[in-house]
Protein backbone atom coordinates (compact mmCIF):
# COMPACT_ATOMS: atom_id res chain seq x y z
CA UNK A 1 0.00 0.00 0.00
CA UNK A 2 1.44 3.39 -0.87
CA UNK A 3 1.53 6.18 1.98
CA UNK A 4 2.13 9.77 2.98
CA UNK A 5 4.28 10.05 5.72
CA UNK A 6 3.48 13.35 8.01
CA UNK A 7 5.14 14.27 11.19
CA UNK A 8 4.82 17.53 13.18
CA UNK A 9 7.08 19.09 15.67
CA UNK A 10 4.80 19.57 19.55
CA UNK A 11 6.39 21.73 22.53
CA UNK A 12 5.45 18.88 24.40
CA UNK A 13 7.95 18.24 27.23
CA UNK A 14 9.08 14.43 25.67
CA UNK A 15 11.91 14.51 23.64
CA UNK A 16 11.41 11.32 21.65
CA UNK A 17 8.47 12.24 20.53
CA UNK A 18 9.37 16.27 20.11
CA UNK A 19 11.95 15.28 17.25
CA UNK A 20 11.30 15.04 13.42
CA UNK A 21 13.75 13.06 12.82
CA UNK A 22 12.96 10.76 15.59
CA UNK A 23 8.80 10.78 14.37
CA UNK A 24 10.12 10.67 10.69
CA UNK A 25 12.39 7.05 11.54
CA UNK A 26 9.14 5.67 13.74
CA UNK A 27 6.79 6.13 10.63
CA UNK A 28 9.42 4.51 8.19
CA UNK A 29 10.11 1.53 10.33
CA UNK A 30 5.92 1.15 10.79
CA UNK A 31 5.97 1.35 6.84
CA UNK A 32 8.76 -1.22 6.49
CA UNK A 33 7.57 -3.51 9.22
CA UNK A 34 3.67 -3.38 7.54
CA UNK A 35 4.86 -3.51 4.08
CA UNK A 36 3.86 0.14 3.25
CA UNK A 37 5.87 2.31 0.88
CA UNK A 38 6.01 5.89 1.80
CA UNK A 39 5.72 8.15 -1.42
CA UNK A 40 6.05 11.14 -0.04
CA UNK A 41 6.42 13.13 3.63
CA UNK A 42 5.15 16.29 5.01
CA UNK A 43 5.82 17.66 8.24
CA UNK A 44 5.05 20.38 10.50
CA UNK A 45 8.19 22.27 12.74
CA UNK A 46 5.33 24.50 14.73
CA UNK A 47 7.01 27.47 13.69
CA UNK A 48 4.98 30.43 13.72
CA UNK A 49 5.18 33.52 11.95
CA UNK A 50 4.17 36.39 14.93
CA UNK A 51 2.91 39.64 14.06
CA UNK A 52 3.33 42.28 16.47
CA UNK A 53 0.19 44.59 16.60
CA UNK A 54 0.92 48.46 16.70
Amino acid sequence: MKAWSYYRLSRDEDQEMNSLQNQRQILVDYAEQNGHEIVGESFDDNVSIGLKSA
